[in-house]
């Protein structure tokens, strides 16, 4: 029975290519649609989307703006990280041809906004607590929260979660249980 050998140099060259086009960016696919081109309207409906079911930032103030497939981001948010995230989770999405990032990121106003933010973040980052199109609204200590949730239980610790903090003077919590199976 007869071996053959590949030689040396045709393994390593082999290899060399796998890997070079794996992590080479100017091998890289070209960014823009890979099936029928979608409209400025779809694309903008998909990266709000991707923003509003996000559970780790809040991107409640990015505005989304398509033109030509390219997309605008701008609003403000209270982290770099935030601002990050909007980026990277819009320009994703291989339809988009170009990316056009003008968030700016700011400090709060008020202390009732930046505990609005910060109890929204939590409320979100939280895997106990799943509230859709979560709101949460403060004025002057009072907080208000809006949203859907899939069970009372879920409702109530999202207020629980909020009740604990010392800068909360008192809550409405406002959110609705959507029908218990």
């Amino acid at each position: 029975m007869k071996r053959t050998f590949l030689p040396m140099g045709t393994l390593f060259g082999f290899f060399f290519l796998m890997i070079a086009t794996a992590v080479s960016p100017a091998w890289s696919a070209p960014k823009g649609p890979t099936g029928p081109a979608a409209s400025d309207l779809e694309i903008t409906t998909r990266v709000k989307a991707l923003f509003d079911r996000d559970n780790h930032v809040d991107l409640s103030d990015v505005d989304v703006k398509t033109e030509n497939g390219i997309v605008i981001l701008s609003g403000t948010v209270l982290t770099h990280y935030e601002r990050g995230y909007a980026v990277q989770t819009a320009g994703e999405i291989p339809v988009v041809k170009e990316l056009v990032d003008r968030i700016k990121v700011v400090a709060p106003l008020t202390p009732d906004i930046a505990l609005a933010k910060k109890i929204r973040a939590d409320l979100l980052k939280n895997p106990m607590v799943n509230i859709s199109k979560l709101n949460v609204t403060v004025e002057d200590g009072s907080v208000r929260l809006q949203g859907y949730a899939l069970s009372e239980s879920q409702k109530r610790q999202a207020g629980d979660l909020v009740r604990d903090r010392k800068q909360v003077a008192s809550l409405q919590n406002e959110i609705k249980v959507l029908s218990e199976e």
